[in-house]
């Protein structure tokens, strides 16, 4: 894609923090929150000689900071204008960009106003072509050299903008990665993320880490912030996904076969372990249990594709609940809530509890299903050679 060849001076942006981008790509994202080494929007490496100089959230860079896939292959389309954003969560989490795209893009409303989605597609349209000067030369229909032209605003008006003020009226989930109150106020005391740093920064945490009363409101505004929404929500999925990609399942039945191996002389079938009386043999059961290898929860060697069904099934569930889920432990007491939030068509509930045989088996099938319609990074990548 062209690029202005606008000239940008050092300055910065309302949050206090340097724009990161080149000289070339300067003028399309002026505030980049403290993203170092790259210009963000082209890959340009230290392409002005105050990059080496600047600072993640106050902190030098250091060797340990993840490095994300290749960023030139990230295609938007008419979402172009979150590429800095996309490409700032990438280099703080280490995740792939197209992931994350597929992510906000499960999540996020869609603009639906005419006028507003004609301005953004003449935006991005614009920015794609800056050689030319559209105010004295607009596209003419009746010049076959605009033909392809035309063709190509079409297809960027016919795909599905963002809405960064999107709001589930229902839950009270907010902005482009749909934060709830309470995670979004979880994720900005938890230090070191960049919603953290960023709220310490205006003002919206006290002296004891917590949120100011006064200013709660200002910071839960701050999940419209379509940056402060994307990079929060990269860090939480990952921070989510790797705590669980710990743990592991250890089969009950192979721990219950060594342990009634041990114990020929009592028939557990009809006199079961009580936690009243067999204290002992409990303890002796969990020993065996905490000895088996168990299976991981999250599968290893994970492809970038398949990692982020993972990271939008810790999005969408949390860290309790996407383990409920993969463990099998989801009971449908717990899952009909989820369910009726998410399938609020009666019908359709009955249809799929009957079609999977139970409340829990239906919704943990729904959220797959929406998984692989959903979360498709590969239409966020070029192709190669593009």
């Amino acid at each position: 894609m062209s690029r202005p060849a606008a000239v940008m001076k050092k300055s910065y942006c309302a949050h206090g923090f340097p724009p990161l981008l080149c000289n070339a790509c300067a003028a399309q994202a002026p505030c980049m929150h403290g993203m170092v080494g790259e210009c963000l929007l082209c890959g340009l490496q230290k392409s002005n000689s105050w990059f080496s100089n600047l600072t993640v959230g106050g902190t030098a860079k250091s060797k340990s900071t993840p490095t994300p896939p290749s960023a030139a292959s990230l295609k938007l389309g008419i979402n172009e204008k979150y590429r800095a954003s996309i490409l700032l969560a990438a280099q703080r989490t280490g995740l792939d960009p197209a992931g994350i795209a597929a992510v906000i893009n499960a999540e996020a409303g869609r603009i639906s106003d005419k006028k507003k989605r004609e301005k953004l597609t003449d935006e991005i349209f614009h920015l794609n072509h800056p050689d030319r000067d559209w105010d004295k030369k607009p596209l003419n229909a009746k010049d076959p050299a605009d033909a392809p032209l035309i063709k190509e605003w079409k297809e960027l008006f016919a795909s599905s903008p963002w809405d960064e003020r999107s709001l589930n009226d229902e839950t009270g989930a907010a902005g482009l990665t749909q934060f709830l109150a309470s995670t979004w106020k979880s994720e900005a005391t938890r230090s070191g993320t960049y919603l953290n740093e960023l709220a310490k920064k205006m003002g919206y945490l006290g002296s004891d880490s917590k949120p100011v009363p006064s200013k709660l409101n200002d910071l839960l505004e701050l999940r419209y912030d379509p940056t402060a929404s994307i990079v929060a929500a990269a860090e939480y999925d990952k921070s989510v996904f790797d705590r669980i990609n710990k743990q592991t399942l250890v089969d009950t039945q192979e721990v219950d076969q060594t342990f009634f191996a041990r114990h020929p002389e009592r028939d557990f079938a009809k006199q079961p372990l009580s936690t009243k009386k067999d204290a002992a043999l409990i303890n002796e059961w969990t020993q065996i249990r905490n000895t088996q290898p168990g299976k991981p929860l999250i599968p290893k060697d994970l492809t970038e594709d398949q990692k982020a069904r993972y990271l939008y099934l810790c999005h969408h569930e949390g860290e309790t609940g996407a383990i409920r889920f993969l463990s099998g432990t989801l009971t449908d007491g717990q899952a009909k809530p989820l369910l009726e939030a998410n399938v609020p068509e009666e019908n359709r509930r009955s249809a799929l509890v009957k079609e999977h045989g139970s409340v829990s088996k239906a919704y943990i099938q729904w959220l797959w299903s929406y998984i692989d319609q959903h979360i498709q990074p590969s239409g966020f990548r070029r192709s190669t050679g593009a």
